[in-house]
């Protein structure tokens, strides 16, 4: 069933708030896991692709879907 996949993904998805990366958040109190560096990077390219050069021709959408 295709809801079934849909739900695996999600926790897959929830995982990644496990696995922690080498690197510390900004205030270097912790290390920063896997799922706040995704949420982090899809927020950046959101919030910079006004200032990219030939920003018309970048389809948002394929950048979120590739990070």
């Amino acid at each position: 069933m295709i809801l079934e996949k849909e739900f695996q993904f999600i926790l897959a998805l929830d995982a990644l708030k496990k696995v922690n990366r080498r690197n510390f958040n900004l205030d270097d109190s912790r290390r920063e896991n896997t799922a706040e560096h995704s949420w982090q990077i899809v927020v950046f390219a959101q919030v910079l692709l006004p200032y990219a050069k030939d920003k018309d021709k970048i389809d948002l959408l394929r950048v979120i879907r590739m990070l």
